[in-house]
């Protein structure tokens, strides 16, 4: 979701930013866009999230975003249906470890046990539960962080 709102990915990526992740992000948007990973299966279908999601994701927006982020963070928001935490017994059953941790588990396993596939930037996850044989029907993009209110005031890069 938040590849989708970030500005890095919707123009922004040619701002200067002092943090190195957001350098690195803006770079790696200017190589090849996250968008164009995630929108083609974003298209023509119902798009579902977990509540435990919806909230980190409005936490995040909350503190992080800025106008025109939160512009559409909430019309993504108005696109997207809201289920209960669910997880499935496969996701419970997954030992804990660096990358498995239990808001991961509530997220993946929601997407288990409706058979959904998961867009996802979390690839460790996706590793570490494939290493417990248990495969996960994920689409990975890139991740990207929210840059609006990070950008160098005036400060474009230069190519």
């Amino acid at each position: 979701m938040l590849v989708y709102i970030s500005d890095v990915c919707n123009g922004g990526c040619e701002f200067e930013f002092t943090e190195k992740i957001l350098l690195e992000q803006a770079a790696a948007e200017r190589r090849g866009s996250a968008l164009k990973t995630i929108l083609p299966n974003m298209t023509d279908r119902l798009l579902v999230t977990c509540q435990s999601a919806m909230d980190d994701y409005w936490g995040i927006v909350n503190v992080m975003a800025g106008e025109e982020e939160t512009r559409r963070a909430r019309e993504l928001s108005d696109r997207i249906t809201v289920v209960a935490d669910t997880m499935s017994a496969r996701f419970a059953s997954l030992g804990a470890s660096g990358q498995i941790k239990e808001r991961s588990k509530v997220i993946f396993g929601t997407a288990d046990c409706l058979k959904c596939e998961i867009l996802t930037s979390n690839e460790g996850f996706v590793r570490a539960a494939a290493a417990q044989d248990i495969h996960i029907p994920a689409i990975l993009h890139q991740p990207r962080a929210l840059s609006e209110q990070k950008k160098v005031q005036g400060s474009k890069h230069s190519q």
